[in-house]
């Protein structure tokens, strides 16, 4: 689908800007430090694809995409390892709301992506795209900062 692939590219750059966003959130300075890294990896892309055929625009931001997602699974890994080994059983009980508030909205947020894929159905444009991923975002950091504060754990790992 020809409509899919810009919408595709807009959705890459709101998931990576969302990313730093919520790196720079993190009490962790390395969590911090690899949010700044990442914040100028960004701007190189956009320098790299400005004026590039759309086919290269999506394949270079779906390259950097993918290394953001290792760079965050592998930090990820580490710091929920230390997190957990802290929470009791009583603290998550505690948190367990807060936690499925932040699950409920990742998954709203993977609906908002999934529907970069169903572009061209009826009623789907790319500003409704743009504006219900920046939505669910939204509702993404406010849920990771609320169990972040229950539970005391770095909002980037939980």
């Amino acid at each position: 689908n020809v409509g899919a692939i810009p919408i595709a590219i807009i959705a890459f750059f709101i998931i990576m800007a969302f990313m730093i966003a919520l790196t720079a959130q993190s009490r962790n300075p390395a969590t911090q430090q690899m949010g700044r890294e990442w914040a100028k990896r960004l701007a190189r892309l956009r320098e790299q694809i400005r004026g590039k055929p759309i086919e290269v625009q999506t394949a270079k931001t779906l390259e950097e995409q993918r290394q953001m997602g290792k760079d965050v699974v592998d930090n990820a890994t580490t710091e929920r390892k230390k997190c957990l080994d802290r929470l009791s059983p009583e603290k998550l009980a505690k948190c367990a709301d807060a936690l499925r508030k932040l699950e409920e909205a990742i998954e709203a947020l993977v609906r908002a992506v999934g529907a970069v894929l169903v572009i061209g159905q009826r009623g789907s444009d790319a500003l409704s795209i743009a504006s219900g991923i920046g939505r669910a975002a939204q509702a993404v950091f406010a849920a990771s900062r609320a169990a972040a504060e229950c539970t005391g754990c770095d909002n980037m790992v939980l």
